[in-house]
């Protein structure tokens, strides 16, 4: 029996995520690279057949929501104070 992987995935608001990406799409573009880029991590980790549930972190209900469409449990960034102690 192969034992299963628990994945965290901790995602910063949009806005504040992927900065030096930012300029490469004009307007909202941006934050809808960086939702994409969220939502295809969360789906090529849960698709692993390692993995036996992924965490997503992320204040965002929207990306919360698509996530947990895809099979994510999902979990707010409480109290907001970054990356690392989402994860802790």
């Amino acid at each position: 029996m192969v034992d299963l992987w628990n994945a965290v995935i901790a995602l910063k608001p949009p806005d504040r995520a992927k900065l030096r990406l930012r300029g490469v799409l004009p307007g909202s573009g941006h934050r809808a690279l960086v939702v994409a880029m969220a939502l295809d991590t969360v789906a090529a980790t849960l698709a692993c057949r390692l993995v036996g549930s992924v965490v997503l972190v992320c204040d965002e209900v929207e990306v919360r929501t698509a996530a947990a469409a895809l099979g994510a449990r999902c979990l707010p960034d409480t109290p907001a104070a970054g990356l690392n102690a989402a994860l802790v």
